[in-house]
C-alpha cells in the first residue's frame, strides 16, 4: 500500500509540474493553490461547496482567496464579438 501510495503522490507532482509548465509557456496566470484537506472530500460527498460548509479549513481559505483574486483581475469583463 505504501508503495502504491508514494507513485500515486510522485505522478501527482510529476504531473502538476507539467501544468505548471504549460501555463507558464501560454500566459496562463495559476490563481492559487488548493492544500489537501479532508473537508473537500466531505464538501462533495454531501454536493455542497466546502466554502459553505467549512470555510474556515485551510482548503475553504485558499479557495477563498482564490475567488476574489479572480474577482479582482477584471477577467469577467470580456466582451464577445459581435456577430
Amino acid at each position: 500500500m505504501a508503495v502504491h501510495l508514494e507513485l500515486h503522490v510522485l505522478s501527482y507532482i510529476l504531473f502538476h509540474l507539467k501544468e505548471v509548465q504549460i501555463c507558464r509557456e501560454n500566459g496562463v496566470e495559476i490563481a492559487g493553490k488548493v492544500p489537501f484537506d479532508v473537508s473537500i472530500t466531505k464538501a462533495m460527498v454531501a454536493v455542497v461547496p466546502v466554502v459553505e460548509t467549512e470555510p474556515e479549513t485551510d482548503a475553504g481559505e485558499a479557495i477563498e482567496r482564490m475567488w476574489a483574486r479572480i474577482n479582482q483581475s477584471n477577467c469577467f469583463d470580456y466582451k464577445s464579438p459581435a456577430v
